[in-house]
This record gives structure tokens, C-alpha cells and sequence, in this order.
């Protein structure tokens, strides 16, 4: 079966995004022509030229958002807090789905992306429901599939299982830092991130999570800080905003059938329970640098409530 291929592109300095942003994606940047835009190739080849920017910025890492047509409003909020925060970071990678609207409302959508000022864009792969299963069985047939979780539902988590590793470490040169599209950023973000960043980059920490809905268990073999304090990974749940570092997400890459096979259950249960095998070192910060909004889960199809557990405004 070929596998589907996502799409990207780099959108900064552009006022609309259009079909020459988002290329199809090989494992190497290969150039694609349109006929429309005589400029594409070299504008894909100084996107990648510019992918080293890392090591000339010292501690700032490359955000990865996750982010879906499904609640424009909420990613709206998402945005205007982002661009307060913005400039403690790189240019963040996109991994979009515009699928679900049309019209005004995807131009709305797309208009917001660019505000984001994209380093690159991802598409996010269709797999079909034959590909999900042949890829994770236990999960899309099992026991496990409910009535208000959708094929989307499925396909995220064999999106952010299978291909999300790969393309954090394709696009970005050190420590990255993931989150989802329905958060609100604290005012201290910024410093919150460097000490994220120095702790990675320092060995001290492999995964941070600057956001928990509820205390996590403490780990105590691991070391304690004024700023971080370790956790099991086998409590962990909530993807909102975490850091990884590359050798976490090497491991996730090279064995992602492993992680895949951890437990029939989300994404983010099956990294934390993975790390914590492995030997991670997973903390989380004693101050919760974003919070939840509240408003539709783009994934279970349902209202869920705002969280701010220990938040700094």
C-alpha cells in the first residue's frame, strides 16, 4: 500500500496562504513546480536553507502546533496569546487540517495560520479507515472505539504515534516544544521557556510539560528543582504544551511501533508510559505556564471545560 504523504510548505512573508505553500512532502525537500508561482523553487530551497537557525539562537526552540478547522473560535483566542509570546521562540512548524470548511470560514482559518508566520506547514495525512486499522487494529476495531469518537479521532493518534516524530526532528535542529491549538499562554511564558530550553539542552530533563489538569504522582528517583519537579509517566495525560528533547524523540521515531503497542488508548498515554519504561526523564513545571480553554474537543466531538490548575497569569 503507498503511503500517504502529508504536505508542506514555508508561508513567512506571505498575506494569503495558497496551494504553492503546501507541497507534497518526500522524506528529502524536492522541489515542485507551479506554474503560477515561478519563484516556488526558490523559495522552498531558501526555507530549508534557513532550518540551522537554531544553533545561531541559542535557546529558543521550534514550536510544533497542532491545530484543525473543527473551532475556529477557540483557535482564534489561541493565536492572539500565541503572537504575545511569540518572539521567546522560533518560527513554529504548522501540522494543519483545513478539511472540514469552506468558504469564508476556511479563509478565516487560513488567515489565522499566517498571523502564526509558519516556518513550514504540514498537511495532515488522510488515512483512510483501512490504512488506521492496518496500522492500529486493537484501537480503531477493539473494544476501545465509542460512538462520539470519530475516524478523526483515530487518525490523529496514528498521525501523532507514526509521523510526528519524524517531522520534529526533519524540521527543527535541537529541543523542540509541541502544542495544541486551544491553550492560553501565560504572561510569564517566555522565561518559563528559556528555563525549559537550558534544562533540555543542560541533560537535566528530557520531557517538560508546562501544563497538568491535576497534580502528578511524584518520581523520586529522579532529581527535584525550584523550577521542575519529576513525575511518573504513567500518570501523565494532556498534550498542551510539552518540550522534548532529540533523543526522546529519536526514540519515539525509531520505535514507534513499540509506543504504538504500549496500550490501546490516546497518544499522550502511550508517550508518558513509553518515557517511563525507557528511563526518561519526564518533569513538569511546579507553575502551569498555559491553560486549557473551554469549548469543542475537536477529537471526542464534545464540550469540555477550561483548566488553569496552577496557573500563572
Amino acid at each position: 500500500r503507498r503511503r500517504k504523504k502529508a504536505k508542506i510548505g514555508g508561508v513567512r512573508g506571505s498575506k494569503e496562504l495558497t496551494r504553492r505553500h503546501i507541497v507534497a512532502r518526500p522524506r528529502a525537500p524536492r522541489i515542485i513546480h507551479d506554474p503560477k508561482d515561478p519563484n516556488l523553487e526558490q523559495h522552498i530551497m531558501s526555507l530549508h536553507r534557513g532550518r540551522y537557525a537554531f544553533s545561531k539562537q541559542g535557546q529558543k526552540l521550534r514550536p510544533f502546533i497542532l491545530t484543525c478547522d473543527l473551532r475556529i473560535d477557540q483557535f482564534s483566542k489561541f493565536v492572539e496569546s500565541y503572537l504575545k509570546i511569540a518572539s521567546s521562540m522560533l518560527a513554529p512548524v504548522v501540522i494543519m487540517d483545513d478539511t472540514t470548511t469552506s468558504g469564508d470560514e476556511q479563509r478565516r482559518y487560513h488567515d489565522l495560520i499566517i498571523k502564526l508566520k509558519p516556518h513550514v506547514i504540514i498537511s495532515q495525512p488522510k488515512y483512510t479507515l483501512e490504512e488506521m486499522s492496518a496500522w492500529d487494529d486493537r484501537s480503531v476495531n477493539g473494544k476501545h472505539i465509542t460512538d462520539n469518537r470519530k475516524p478523526n479521532y483515530y487518525r490523529v493518534q496514528m498521525i501523532m504515534t507514526k509521523d510526528f516524530p519524524e517531522w520534529a526532528l526533519e524540521y527543527s535542529d535541537g529541543p523542540i516544544i509541541f502544542m495544541e491549538d486551544d491553550i492560553e499562554f501565560s504572561s510569564q511564558f517566555g522565561k518559563a521557556i528559556k528555563e525549559c530550553s537550558s534544562f533540555v539542552q543542560e541533560g537535566l530533563a528530557d520531557f517538560i510539560t508546562l501544563y497538568s489538569s491535576r497534580e502528578y504522582s511524584l518520581n523520586k528517583r529522579l532529581k527535584s528543582y525550584k523550577f521542575l519537579q519529576p513525575f511518573n509517566g504513567y500518570d501523565y495525560y494532556g498534550n498542551l504544551c510539552v518540550v522534548f528533547s532529540r533523543k526522546v524523540l529519536e526514540s519515539l521515531k525509531k520505535n514507534k511501533h513499540k509506543v504504538r503497542d504500549v496500550c490501546p488508548n490516546c497518544w499522550d498515554v502511550r508517550w508518558g508510559r513509553y518515557m517511563h519504561d525507557k528511563g526518561f526523564k519526564m518533569y513538569v513545571t511546579r507553575t502551569r505556564y498555559v491553560k486549557h480553554l473551554a469549548g469543542l474537543s475537536a477529537l471526542e466531538h464534545f464540550d469540555k471545560p477550561g483548566y488553569q490548575y496552577n496557573f500563572q497569569k
